[in-house]
């Protein structure tokens, strides 16, 4: 069997579909179940059974998806060591990114670094920082929002505004919010209870960022933004009210967590080199 086999396997473990995993691998559903089937006839054993919704590994597919979890990382680690021997930057660069970062900041990060180093390849996650904590990506570098990561770094530090469209605040106005983690609510709630100038009716809640910033353009309400988010919003229209507590700004700040190995190699050097020049360019 082929490595790339073992990575089929993994991404239906992932997906815990067939089309899921198609989709991941950006490869008909048809072409994953062929070689499923040819890959459990190689092994002579049953590595999933299907139900209506999901498929989930047998007894002996359990111990098949640990193999191949352990000869993808095996296989990913001697790449990077060949790469780190040639000198050059290539090889993979692996990332686990906050939502917040990855919609706002790492975009021009990563056009930077790619027009640089079109040699690598990268891998990117993007979530709720609470779930890439927990996660089991094995990325090279997490760019982590809220409380401090074991062994992270500071990145940056973003202060939070209660942005509304000028004219009297009005108590009836709702507050969108996005996902986030409690700290990041609890911090809102507390400010809006105890400090801001306005107390908002209703809540409208949604998933993203950026969803709440559109909803905000477009008058639909008031929404608390960091500061990475809210470049391009005209300050002429708006009310831009800086949350501040006992004379401090609240503020939320972004870690950098890579291990002592992965900071070792060319691709992740240049990439948080990289992240680096943008940062302190834009601050």
């Amino acid at each position: 069997m082929k490595v790339d086999d073992y990575r089929l396997l993994l991404a239906v473990e992932e997906a815990k579909t067939v089309k899921g995993a198609a989709k991941a691998l950006l490869i008909s559903q048809p072409a994953v179940s062929l070689r499923l089937k040819q890959i459990e006839e190689q092994w002579d054993e049953k590595i999933f059974v299907r139900t209506p919704k999901k498929v989930m590994p047998t007894p002996a597919g359990e111990r098949i998806l640990a193999f191949a979890q352990n000869l993808v990382e095996e296989e990913q680690t001697l790449r990077n060591e060949v790469s780190g021997m040639k000198g050059t930057v290539s090889g993979t660069l692996s990332l686990a990114v906050s939502s917040v970062i990855g919609q706002y900041l790492l975009p021009s990060v990563l056009e930077d670094y790619i027009n640089q180093y079109p040699q690598v390849k990268v891998e990117l996650v993007s979530g709720l920082s609470e779930q890439l904590r927990t996660g089991s990506s094995g990325a090279h570098v997490y760019l982590l929002r809220g409380e401090k990561p074991r062994n992270g770094d500071r990145l940056l530090e973003d202060r939070l505004y209660l942005i509304d469209r000028k004219g009297p605040m009005k108590q009836n106005r709702p507050l969108i919010e996005f996902q986030s983690d409690p700290a990041f609510h609890s911090a809102v709630h507390d400010w809006l209870l105890e400090d801001s100038p306005v107390t908002p009716s209703r809540r409208i809640k949604v998933d993203q960022i950026e969803t709440s910033k559109q909803l905000l353009l477009h008058g639909i309400g008031m929404a608390v933004l960091p500061e990475t988010a809210i470049h391009g919003i005209d300050r002429s229209r708006y009310d831009i009210i800086p949350l501040r507590k006992n004379g401090k700004d609240i503020t939320r700040t972004t870690w950098i967590v890579a291990s002592e190995a992965a900071r070792s190699l060319p691709q992740v050097t240049a990439f948080l080199q990289c992240l680096d020049e943008r940062v302190n360019g834009s601050t």
